[in-house]
């Protein structure tokens, strides 16, 4: 009985403490948001590149990639745009003035990727991961080893 009553206490607290009720003219703050909501138009695929590939990735590049979800197939498409953020780097929002050697040096950065047309807007997913490759041009000798380096690692998806 009195372990009924323990569990009986705990899931009340659970309840009561976790989830939050919200009534009709209840106001919430950035800091304690209820939801989170994602428009479907606005989901962008972005690929996460080295800065070595700076020089060749530009808008317009071909590049082949694999998603997670569908491993083993290779979805063809083009470079879009050079996004204009990075999540490293950065000075903390406290307003606090940090030196240069403390803050992490930048080692990549995203490029918006066009959604091919063998992907329905729908299969996309905010957070899918997966693998890519961008042929630079007149690189067709590397190009290939580039095409065997990114079907093997399409591969290991399956794993």
């Amino acid at each position: 009985m009195v372990i009924v009553a323990l569990l009986y206490a705990i899931l009340v607290w659970l309840l009561f403490f976790t989830l939050r009720w919200l009534r009709w003219g209840w106001g919430t703050t950035p800091s304690k948001s209820v939801m989170s909501f994602i428009l479907a138009d606005a989901t962008r695929l972005v690929g996460i590149f080295s800065q070595n590939g700076f020089q060749t990735i530009k808008p317009g590049a071909r590049i082949q990639f694999a998603l997670s979800n569908n491993p083993g197939h290779l979805y063809n498409s083009t470079i879009a745009e050079i996004a204009a953020g990075v999540g490293e780097g950065q000075i903390a929002s406290s307003g606090t003035l940090a030196r240069v050697t403390s803050l992490p040096m930048t080692a990549e950065y995203p490029v918006v990727i066009e959604r091919p047309k063998d992907i329905e807007p729908s299969a996309l997913r905010p957070g899918m991961s997966g693998t890519a490759t961008v042929y630079a041009p007149k690189s067709a000798p590397l190009d290939t080893i580039g095409w065997l380096l990114l079907c093997g690692r399409a591969l290991t998806l399956y794993l």
